[in-house]
């Protein structure tokens, strides 16, 4: 039998020695027969074996199975699964996401993802929701956020730069529609909604509301030492005599020691009518006709350096009355002259009564207004944070200052500035977004009711309210977070007396009628004066003075102060103060009030020297 001898094939498993090589051999002529395999197998190329090694170029292996493969620096294409060892440097396109590779992501949805410790530098994130994800001690670097990103569950960030969007930090949409419901003075205002809010606001949340219709942005300025009034020498239309009411929005800039004019008519001693604040910062007005004048004042002062709506509405027939409003809250007056008539007569003018001198205003005043009826309290209230339009009933005279002079009304009294005087001043008490704080929130009968107290710079106007947010935070983006902001200041700059008090006897309208109205909420209220007494030869002048939600009633023992003059004859001078946290409900009045102990006081009054520090405050404490 001839040898058979393969050349070059050491894994020749494709060969069958029975079927391919036997009849090689048995038709073989030769002792020995070499066999090529590439040859005989008809193979161009090396081929391989089962544990052959070798480089593949260009290969297609369909469904092939590859077990524990080492691949160095590959390129990779296409649809690859499986566990894989990759040497080298490999190449992947953009779709591969890696588990444990630093790789940059574009356009790439993470459905509730777990990641630990990660450190971002110089993110932006755009249009971004963060949700359901857990995000392990994460250090973020200086990340810009813009266009509205959405992070739930909380977030601590350190070194944060806002975008574009800053009003919207702190805040989210409330997601119910407000509806305006009243105004209750002192700015208290209430608003409901038909759904259950107690679930979402609660005491201490702020607001932030925008208003649907666009407000002034300027106003009328005057600087007294300039001289600075606007006047019309020939006003039309301003023929009422049966009552009348003025109002407006001021800021005060200083007590100037003289008559500040709002808006006046006058003729002198012979007609006219005035609305003013007096020397002591007190609202004043008078009317008149050729033989008597009737004037009245309020004992409480106008604050500085805030936005205030004052009024008086007054009726003049036979049993005349006036009554003066700050903030939408009457405020106690002391008329005094006979007149029982008017006489109309005289230039209508703004910031001065020029026939007098020293009258100058100095500050600002917005949306100016005269009425030919005594307005009851409760149209203020509804007008007082709106824009008017002009052609409201009974509406004679409209001055908005919002860029000019003119009159809104069909009596068209446009003014003349003079000593250039302006109505270009960049400041409003209309805001286009307004902020409160909530005091209280209730839902009854499918109603919540929600009690808003919007401080010293804001209002809520009486139309339909735009979009409504609310927080949590203490101080989100755009809400002014100043105490004092927060705090209803009623001043005292008069010197009122009470002569031989009778002993038990609660002294308070002779006693400067002193009142505040505190909104519902919590509070912090409390007094600060300077009292002098003088006792009689008998002995010892014991006084009980402080607060009482009565103007009958001697004051709250937690708001009360016991002193006195200590011995016969002598007087003595003393500075009260007391206050206390309170929480209300409703809106209350509290009274300053004060009760001879004894019957051994000879007079009782504020002291002169210190006129100026007579104060009842009340400070919101949800801010």
């Amino acid at each position: 039998m001839a040898n058979v001898t393969i050349n070059q094939l050491l894994a020749a498993t494709s060969i069958d020695p029975i079927q391919d090589l036997l009849p090689l051999y048995q038709n073989s002529t030769v002792s020995t027969v070499s066999i090529n395999r590439n040859t005989y197998l008809g193979i161009t190329g090396n081929p391989v074996g089962t544990t052959d090694a070798q480089t593949l170029t260009n290969k297609t292996l369909t469904s092939p199975t590859v077990n524990t493969p080492t691949i160095n620096s590959p390129t990779l294409s296409g649809t690859v699964s499986g566990t894989y060892t990759l040497g080298g440097t490999p190449t992947f396109p953009s779709t591969v996401v890696l588990t444990t590779a630093s790789q940059t992501l574009t356009n790439k949805t993470l459905t509730a993802p777990t990641i630990n410790n990660p450190t971002v530098t110089g993110a932006t994130l755009n249009s971004s929701t963060i949700n359901t994800s857990t995000i392990n001690s994460p250090s973020i670097v200086s990340p810009t956020i813009t266009s509205g990103a959405t992070v739930t569950g909380g977030l601590t960030v350190d070194t944060l730069t806002l975008g574009t969007n800053q009003a919207s930090v702190g805040w989210q949409p409330l997601g119910q529609t407000l509806t305006y419901s009243a105004n209750n003075g002192n700015k208290e205002f209430v608003v409901t909604s038909t759904a259950n809010l107690t679930s979402t606001l609660q005491a201490g949340s702020k607001v932030q509301i925008t208003r649907s219709v666009t407000p002034p942005t300027q106003t009328m300025s005057f600087v007294s030492s300039s001289s600075q009034y606007a006047q019309n020498t020939s006003p039309t239309g301003i023929t009422f005599t049966s009552g009348y009411t003025c109002e407006a929005w001021v800021y005060l800039n200083s007590y100037t020691g003289n008559i500040q004019t709002i808006i006046s008519r006058d003729q002198g001693s012979a007609a006219g009518f005035s609305f003013e604040v007096n020397s002591n910062g007190q609202l004043y007005t008078f009317y008149r006709n050729a033989t008597a004048t009737k004037t009245a004042n309020t004992y409480q002062s106008v604050p500085l350096n805030q936005w205030v709506h004052v009024a008086v509405a007054v009726s003049v027939p036979i049993f005349p009355t006036i009554a003066f409003y700050i903030n939408g809250i009457q405020a106690p007056a002391n008329p005094t002259g006979t007149a029982t008539t008017m006489v109309q007569g005289g230039t209508l003018q703004i910031g001065a009564r020029t026939i007098v001198s020293n009258t100058y205003f100095n500050g600002y005043i917005s949306e100016a207004r005269l009425w030919s009826v005594a307005q009851t309290q409760a149209n203020i209230q509804a007008n007082m944070t709106i824009s008017l339009t002009g052609s409201e009933t009974n509406l004679v005279g409209l001055w908005q200052g919002n860029g000019n002079f003119n009159d809104k009304t069909s009596n068209a009294n446009n003014l003349t500035a003079a000593n250039s005087a302006i109505a270009t001043q960049a400041s409003n008490p209309y805001n286009s977004t307004e902020y409160g704080v909530v005091t209280s929130v209730t839902y009854v009968s499918s109603i919540s009711t929600v009690k808003i107290y919007t401080g010293n710079s804001n209002t809520i106007p009486n139309q339909t309210l735009g979009t409504v947010n609310y927080s949590v935070a203490r101080v989100p983006f755009g809400f002014n977070s100043d105490r004092g902001n927060w705090t209803t200041t009623i001043l005292y700059q008069i010197n009122p007396s009470i002569t031989t008090p009778v002993s038990g006897t609660v002294y308070w309208q002779n006693f400067g009628s002193g009142q505040i109205n505190v909104p519902a909420g919590s509070w912090r209220i409390g007094f600060q004066t300077a009292l002098t007494c003088n006792a009689t030869s008998s002995g010892s002048a014991r006084h009980v003075t402080g607060l009482s939600t009565n103007y009958l009633a001697a004051p709250l023992i937690d708001l009360a102060v016991f002193w006195g003059a200590p011995s016969a004859s002598s007087q003595g001078t003393v500075t009260l103060y007391r206050d206390k946290f309170i929480s209300l409900t409703t809106i209350t009045p509290y009274y300053f009030t004060d009760v001879p102990n004894d019957a051994n006081t000879a007079s009782v009054y504020f002291d002169a020297s210190l006129n100026r520090g007579n104060v009842l405050f009340a400070e919101c404490t949800l801010i």
